[in-house]
């Protein structure tokens, strides 16, 4: 087999990426666009040693899970792998993935993996929005490149997003020599709405004609209540930069996280790491509830807290709270969101978990720590830390099941036993799986 050549394959599997994976000769080949059950023809398009890379030419028997896709931009827009996948098939490869994740990362050999948690209505679930800017144009990239993908509808974002990245541009179209990089969205459950123009300088001209088209493109039940300015200088794959201005209105949303066991009132702020599908948010804060099982004298230990809303939620059955979290402005929403909610018990503070746990919280005893790392997962060195605490209980919540299992495999090093996985779905038509995972020390 040689790239160029046009071969037929029948798919097997998902990739982490989304993609189909078969077998030509025993190798292992990788298609875009293809589905488990598919047989297809493609054309090899890049050799590898161990893998090779093909491009769907046509299919010859479709997958029976295959469905029409419901978004128009499918086919140039490099943001959701599944559109073409049946809702069903999306969660059961989700599963899945979770598990064999578990069993040949973790090395676990029969993983307790909970039946995936699904949403009724997969659509317009989002409550952030990142459209890339290039001139005149705003959208989605293209798979694989910078080219963007001009949208009129996103099935995944909430309305108020789509409806401001049109206003934008049509200001865009007529002021296409502009400094503008991006611009984010957040939409909160209190209708209340974010816009963050990202910049290349803090030059904003037309100020009022812009404030005005974006204000008038977000209608009831929503209202336009903060506009931002981000300046990012730097030429990296960061969308934010560290300056923040408020141009018009307040500095921060308000949201409402809604739970089987309480309600909050959370700001948000434009820097702040917040979970993107308030529905799922909540079921997945309800099975931390479940697992942590507090009984009122615990201390609880939140690390990579974000703007703290899981250690907020668990406050009320716990004897103290600690979160940690590296980002500056989220801190200070965090604290900011423990006074909101009449929270006496809770305290955050600024720094990298690994740094903080041992340089201030030396000597700490932790019942129960929970950990939300970025896809990357956790250093060695911060697993070590956590397991030197010795809570009876850590719960780690993970958007990668690849690294969730390499970091349960250490703990597991470190005298935890792995007990159950509840996957749940906050990325309906994309790849992406959320997992809360429960773990107990073993006594010794």
């Amino acid at each position: 087999m040689n790239r160029g050549d046009q071969v037929r394959i029948q798919i097997q599997n998902i990739g982490t990426e989304g993609q189909g994976i078969g077998r030509v000769d025993g190798m292992v080949v990788f298609v875009p666009g293809t589905f488990p059950g598919d047989e297809a023809e493609i054309r090899i398009t890049e050799m590898k040693k161990n893998y090779a890379t093909g491009s769907l030419d046509a299919l010859i028997t479709p997958s029976p899970d295959r469905t029409v896709s419901q978004c128009p931009h499918t086919a140039a827009c490099g943001g959701c792998k599944f559109q073409a996948l049946s809702y069903p098939a999306q969660l059961a490869h989700k599963e899945i993935r979770v598990r064999e994740a578990l069993r040949r990362i973790g090395e676990i050999p029969e993983p307790k993996v909970l039946p995936i948690a699904g949403m009724a209505d997969p659509c317009e679930y989002r409550n952030k929005a990142q459209f890339p800017v290039s001139g005149d144009q705003i959208g989605y990239y293209r798979e694989k490149s910078h080219q963007i993908v001009p949208i009129e509808s996103c099935m995944l974002q909430a309305p108020p997003a789509v409806a401001l990245a049109k206003a934008f541009r049509s200001f865009l179209k007529d002021h296409p020599k502009n400094i503008y990089r991006h611009l984010v969205v957040r939409t909160a459950l209190t209708g209340e709405v974010m816009a963050v123009l990202v910049a290349n300088k803090n030059d904003v001209s037309r100020l009022e004609e812009l404030a005005g088209r974006l204000d008038d493109a977000v209608t009831a039940p929503y209202s336009l209540e903060s506009l931002i300015l981000n300046v990012n200088k730097k030429a990296d794959v960061r969308v934010l930069g560290p300056e923040c201005i408020t141009l018009a209105g307040k500095p921060a949303i308000r949201d409402i996280l809604k739970t089987g066991h309480g309600q909050l009132s959370v700001e948000v702020s434009p820097l702040s790491f917040y979970q993107v599908n308030p529905s799922q948010m909540s079921v997945l804060y309800d099975k931390v509830y479940e697992y942590a099982d507090l009984k009122g004298t615990e201390t609880v230990l939140d690390l990579y807290c974000g703007v703290g809303s899981i250690g907020l939620s668990l406050a009320g059955k716990a004897d103290r709270v600690i979160g940690v979290e590296s980002i500056r402005t989220a801190v200070l929403d965090a604290n900011r969101n423990a006074v909101l909610n009449g929270i006496v018990n809770a305290e955050f503070i600024w720094g990298k978990a690994e740094e903080i746990l041992d340089k201030r919280l030396t000597g700490l005893r932790a019942d129960l720590v929970i950990l939300d790392p970025p896809r990357q997962g956790c250093a060695t060195e911060l697993l070590d830390s956590v397991a030197a605490l010795a809570p009876e209980k850590v719960i780690y919540v993970s958007c990668n099941p690849a690294t969730l299992a390499r970091d349960v495999k250490r703990l597991g090093e470190k005298g935890y036993r792995f007990a159950e996985a509840q996957p749940v779905d906050m990325f309906p038509w994309t790849g992406h799986v959320e997992c809360v995972t429960l773990m107990s020390r073993v006594e010794k």
